[in-house]
């Protein structure tokens, strides 16, 4: 009976650092995400000023 709980908990741990790699990964593309749609809007921003300071 002891090895099966020993069998257990071992699973236990390995399901949950692997659901907190996820997570990290998951945070990670969201971050990559935000930084690449900031840049995008601020240059279309930064050329859309641009072009209306040249009138």
């Amino acid at each position: 009976m002891g090895i099966l709980k020993e069998m257990i908990e071992q699973m236990s741990w390995c399901i949950s650092v692997r659901w907190e790699l996820q997570d990290m990964r998951f945070d990670a593309i969201y971050n990559d995400v935000r930084f690449i749609a900031m840049a995008v809007v601020s240059t279309a921003l930064s050329c859309f000023i641009a072009v209306r300071s040249r009138r």
